[in-house]
């Protein structure tokens, strides 16, 4: 989704909407580098479109996050550059209730929100 560096300041909004049978999940390729401590570049996982909706998740630093699963059809994804530096790339799907159950069971909730 954004695997180039990026030069310009600001937030960037992706708003991924699925079918309301169907659950988001978010995963992230290998390469992953924004600012350690979240101040000046990182993304945030928020759960609904509308203002206001809960922020789920923000990530930052060199590590690749696991991947998440959210409960809502409507996501937003917003990475925010302020130090002209970020590499990161992202893929989603659409998934169904029975992948929500097989997470539930095997991880015990650890990679759903």
């Amino acid at each position: 989704m954004y695997p180039h560096e990026a030069f310009a300041m600001g937030p960037f909004t992706w708003r991924l909407h699925v079918p309301d049978d169907l659950y988001p999940r978010i995963s992230w390729d290998s390469m992953f580098s924004t600012d350690e401590e979240c101040w000046s570049s990182n993304i945030v996982i928020i759960e609904g479109i509308d203002e206001g909706s809960p922020e789920v998740a923000t990530y930052c630093g060199s590590r690749k996050p696991d991947p998440v699963v959210l409960r809502s059809s409507h996501v937003q994804v917003r990475f925010t550059s302020g130090d002209g530096y970020a590499k990161w790339r992202m893929r989603w799907e659409a998934v169904n209730s029975s992948y929500l159950q097989n997470i539930d069971t095997s991880t015990a909730g650890k990679s759903a929100l």
